[in-house]
């Protein structure tokens, strides 16, 4: 018959793939109390949660990684640009499209298609990664 102790340490766990007995009540809290706060800062990553969670000053991390914080269709082929290092420049991707001779890219010809940009982790993206630039050539203004 189990305990009361062991009773309530068997609802706590989750399966680790680690032999019974082999510190299951400190894994299973370990991950139900970091995966929380872990989430959450990433989504606020300028919030305080940020902060107290990881422990970090300010600013510590939250510009280590070059991402695009803003994109804003102008008109043609042009999409205006916002990085969080504060720079901001007008992209024109018209050239890159008459170039490109592969079918997954030529689609994004039609003006329509363009417009469907969107911002993925503060990288530019259209439709499931079809097209994707690298954010230091679009920093330096060069694709």
């Amino acid at each position: 018959m189990k305990t009361e102790k062991q009773t309530r340490a068997s609802h706590l766990l989750i399966n680790t793939g680690l032999q019974s007995g082999v510190g299951r009540r400190r894994v299973s809290l370990a991950v139900s109390t970091a995966s929380r706060p872990r989430g959450k800062a990433v989504e606020t990553a300028g919030n305080s949660l940020l902060h107290r969670s990881t422990g970090l000053k300010s600013g510590a991390n939250e510009r280590k990684y070059l991402r695009i914080t803003d994109a804003e269709y102008i008109s043609g082929y042009k999409i205006r640009l916002t990085f969080n290092d504060g720079m901001a420049c007008d992209m024109d991707f018209e050239p890159f499209l008459r170039k490109a001779l592969n079918p997954d890219i030529m689609k994004y010809r039609q003006l329509r298609n363009f417009k469907k940009f969107h911002l993925h982790y503060g990288d530019l993206m259209w439709g499931d990664f079809e097209m994707i630039f690298p954010i230091e050539d679009l920093r330096r203004g060069e694709i």
